[in-house]
């Protein structure tokens, strides 16, 4: 999921969930996070898109031939997940057993347009790959295998964060790196301390030893991996949830008029039988829309 319940509950929606426990308030921001993937268009093959990045194994894609001794056959591919950190394998299979196997360093990486290109001089006189006349007992177009691992990587520098309980100090962003070179560095006025401390990646947050004084001050530099607008696009459907919730349980569902004395409230009827909440996300939450609209995929997903 894309938010944890502690981070909603600081961030601001001016709802009441004092009476929410922790398991309800899970629930919501699992949904939220569903309705963001759904919303967005994530691929779901060879593994699920997930917006904290991860690793795809062996996802799988045609690859053209050669089809004259001036053309130089395929060379880009494209992958379903970015944006693409690095590749760990990439194979082009002629047959289920014989393959080439193209090394990483030999592979450069377009960012910007979601692809990587080989640039192995070795593809020119690669076996099957330099014939004009394949056997036919290969594969009528060979295929590409690639295992990669994809994400974001932001980073904040000297963030003042804000103190939960004494010893618990929270940034503003979720979900931290925390491997080799991308340690946090946590500074106690100033001073970058290395001790006396644990960091809770997930949560966005440090938790001291012992209590820091009213007068101190904290600040991380830190690598996270989810972008804000996913996070806060999350945000608005989990309190759009919350007060759906709250109409249904109280009978109030599908009201759309109420009038007592002198008051008179009229929900937006473009707003109170959407066709479901996935479809109806613009008229429904149009914050959380906008927030979420570039990272909608341009593609059809594959699933």
């Amino acid at each position: 999921m894309y938010i944890t319940p502690q981070r909603f509950r600081e961030m601001g929606y001016g709802i009441d969930i004092s009476e929410l426990d922790d398991t309800e308030l899970l629930s919501l921001c699992k949904q939220a996070s569903a309705v963001v993937d759904a919303y967005c268009n994530v691929p779901r093959i060879p593994q699920k898109h997930d917006f904290r990045g991860g690793t795809i194994t062996q996802e799988t894609h045609t690859w053209g031939y050669p089809q004259t001794p001036f053309d130089i056959g395929r060379r880009r591919q494209y992958l379903f997940h970015y944006p693409i950190l690095a590749i760990q394998q990439f194979r082009i299979y002629v047959t289920n057993t014989q393959y080439i196997n193209i090394a990483p360093t030999e592979l450069m990486i377009n960012p910007t347009e979601r692809y990587f290109e080989v640039v192995s001089l070795a593809m020119t006189g690669a076996g099957l790959f330099n014939a004009l006349i394949i056997p036919n007992v290969a594969l009528a177009v060979p295929l590409a295998k690639t295992s990669y691992t994809y994400g974001w990587d932001f980073t904040e520098t000297d963030e003042e964060m804000t103190c939960a309980d004494g010893q618990t100090w929270r940034a503003q962003n979720q979900f931290w790196h925390v491997d080799t070179g991308r340690e946090p560095v946590i500074k106690v006025n100033g001073t970058v301390v290395t001790t006396g401390y644990t960091v809770d990646a997930n949560e966005g947050a440090v938790v001291f030893n012992e209590n820091l004084l009213a007068t101190d001050t904290a600040t991380a530099t830190y690598h996270y991996k989810l972008p804000s607008d996913i996070q806060y696009g999350t945000g608005h459907i989990v309190a759009h949830l919350h007060g759906q919730a709250e109409l249904q349980s109280r009978g109030m569902a599908h009201l759309t008029r109420l009038r007592v004395a002198e008051v008179d409230m009229e929900r937006d009827l473009r707003r109170s039988f959407p066709t479901s909440l996935i479809a109806g996300l613009d008229n429904e939450v149009p914050e959380a829309a906008l927030l979420l609209g570039a990272y909608r995929a341009d593609n059809i997903t594959i699933r």
